[in-house]
């Protein structure tokens, strides 16, 4: 594979068909994220840990997906230099989702559930040790650099889908992405505290 494509697939695909495959990576995440108790509960958000329902793991990244995308389409509505396809800007954000898949799994490692118990009972009680072994701490030493991998692997395709999908002047483009971030990230919590 072109090392240009793994950053930047979106030159090939956009659309219906980068919708489509989005929304698998969605389900897919979603229901791993269901039994492995993970959560993207806020545009490149990952949580481990806590139970809720299927449907719970599916609406989150549909949300923080939706926000993000619709925050890019409206600006590139009013900024853009072109008639820009709603599709294509919707498309292409579901599609940039895709590198976190893998992260769905997090919560299948036991290490997981054991660094966030003894965090919580350092939170209650700040004054003892940290209970976790070398060897534990070292996995999820190397869990972590992984999702944050992915993540920042979600991030540039997030750039790039917009980029491409909204085709915004350069000067206007990189202010709107970090503001949609901080939006992808703060309004899908607020929306999910709502519904549920």
């Amino acid at each position: 594979m072109n090392f240009k494509v793994i950053f930047n697939p979106f030159e090939k695909i956009a659309g219906a068909k980068s919708l489509f495959f989005g929304l698998a990576a969605v389900l897919v995440a979603g229901t791993i994220g269901y039994f492995s108790k993970t959560h993207f509960d806020g545009i490149l958000n990952i949580h481990s840990g806590m139970q809720s329902a299927w449907y719970v793991h599916i609406a989150e990244p549909l949300l923080s997906i939706t926000v993000i995308a619709l925050w890019f389409w409206l600006f590139s509505a009013i900024f853009g230099k072109q008639n820009v396809r709603g599709v294509d800007v919707v498309g292409t954000q579901f599609f940039a989702f895709i590198p976190l898949l893998p992260a769905s799994a997090l919560g299948f490692f036991k290490v997981t559930e054991v660094v966030a118990e003894a965090l919580q009972q350092l939170v209650a009680n700040p004054t003892a040790p940290l209970d976790i072994a070398a060897n534990q701490m070292a996995v999820f030493v190397v869990l972590m650099i992984v999702v944050m991998l992915l993540t920042v692997w979600s991030a540039i395709w997030i750039y790039k889908a917009y980029k491409v999908a909204a085709n915004l002047p350069n000067h206007i483009h990189i202010p709107v992405y970090i503001t949609g971030i901080i939006v992808g990230m703060i309004v899908p919590k607020l929306l999910i505290s709502l519904i549920i």
